[in-house]
């Protein structure tokens, strides 16, 4: 499983900038990043000490705070007044180049995206091969049995694949292969072979 899925289900790993607690970045905070020129998401090589405060302090506040901060009267006396009462020490020890490649490394990291396979002679498609649980997750908020991932994450996952294989039973439009499907790969032969195993031990022989 491509480390995208994984880290984007539970946000584990903590990121730290100028002693403050990133949050997982959302596509607000971007975009507020973008509006506000910021050289870190413009990916720009020269940046100031204030540039590297301006973007944590976008990072390291929920959305919609962030967006109240910069809306709120006069940036520059707000960014002023934020790094006086709480950044005064941090940003006074600080190692500027330091906390640049820690802020760095945090906006690569949420903004990484799975890798994708590229097209082969039997297909002129590119997949991303989404694991299965990130595609029941899309699957339940899109028939509207869940009305968010988070939902969906707490959803019984037997009755998630039971509505799954229904699902595509009814449309006829699951990706499904078997072993005499024209252009299956060896490994497509391999599972296939081996879903009819385990179905020949649950329900016998069909």
């Amino acid at each position: 499983m491509h480390h995208v899925f994984s880290e984007s289900a539970h946000f584990l790993e903590e990121y730290h900038c100028l002693r403050m607690r990133l949050k997982p970045l959302t596509i607000g905070h971007r975009l507020l990043l973008h509006d506000i020129r910021s050289p870190f998401i413009l990916q720009k090589d020269q940046f100031r000490k204030s540039d590297l405060q301006l973007a944590v302090l976008v990072c390291a506040q929920p959305y919609p705070e962030a967006l109240k901060t910069f809306r709120s009267g006069d940036l520059p006396f707000t960014v002023a007044l934020f790094a006086a009462t709480i950044w005064r020490w941090a940003v006074a020890k600080c190692d500027t180049a330091a906390e640049a490649r820690s802020l760095i490394r945090y906006l690569n990291a949420q903004q990484d995206f799975p890798r994708i396979q590229e097209k082969n002679k039997d297909h002129e498609y590119r997949t991303i091969n989404a694991p299965m649980d990130w595609i029941l997750i899309r699957f339940l908020m899109k028939i509207g049995e869940c009305r968010s991932s988070y939902e969906a994450m707490n959803y019984p996952v037997l009755r998630a694949h039971a509505l799954w294989a229904t699902d595509g039973d009814l449309e006829g439009n699951r990706p499904l292969h078997n072993a005499n499907s024209p252009g299956a790969s060896n490994e497509i032969r391999d599972f296939w072979e081996a879903c009819r195993r385990e179905d020949d031990k649950l329900y016998g022989s069909i």
